[in-house]
C-alpha cells in the first residue's frame, strides 16, 4: 500500500478541523505541559469528545457539553492527587463532575496511574456522576 495515498500529515492546533465523510473532528489545547490536544468528533448530532492529557480547565465542560459520549483521562483518585507537580492530569472525581457539569449521557474513565486501583477510581466517579464506566481495551460503543 502507498502510504501517501492512506494518511495525510500535518500539524494541528485549536483552528483544525477535519472531515471524513460525515465525521468532523476539532481539536482544542489541552493544559498539559507538553503541548496536546483533545479532540471533539461530530457525526450529525452524535457527539464525541476525548480530552487526552489535561489539568482541570473550565474549557473541557464546554468542549465535552452535551456530548453522548466522553472519554475522559483519570489518571489519580482523589486521595494520590499530588498539585506537587503532577496536577497535569484529572483526578476520576473531577472527570465525573466535568461531565455532570457538561451534561453528557456517558462518562469512560481512561489513562490511569498504574498504581491505582481501577474499581476505587470507578466508585469515586458514580459516586457523582452514576453514566461512569471504565475503558477496557478493544471495548466498543455504538453512539
Amino acid at each position: 500500500m502507498d502510504i501517501g495515498s492512506a494518511f495525510k500529515i500535518g500539524y494541528i492546533n485549536n483552528q483544525s478541523k477535519i472531515e471524513i465523510g460525515d465525521l468532523s473532528i476539532e481539536f482544542f489545547r489541552t493544559v498539559h505541559p507538553i503541548e496536546c490536544y483533545g479532540f471533539i468528533v461530530r457525526s450529525g448530532v452524535r457527539k464525541l469528545v476525548y480530552t487526552a492529557d489535561t489539568a482541570y480547565d473550565e474549557r473541557l465542560i464546554d468542549s465535552a457539553r452535551s456530548a453522548d459520549l466522553l472519554l475522559c483521562e483519570a489518571t489519580f483518585s482523589e486521595d494520590r492527587y499530588l498539585p506537587n507537580g503532577l496536577s497535569n492530569h484529572l483526578t476520576s472525581r473531577t472527570a465525573a463532575q466535568i461531565a455532570r457539569s457538561a451534561n453528557v449521557n456517558r462518562l469512560i474513565l481512561t489513562h490511569f496511574w498504574y498504581q491505582e486501583e481501577p474499581d476505587r477510581m470507578l466508585n469515586q466517579a458514580l459516586s457523582i456522576f452514576p453514566n461512569t464506566s471504565l475503558a477496557v481495551e478493544f471495548q466498543t460503543f455504538e453512539i
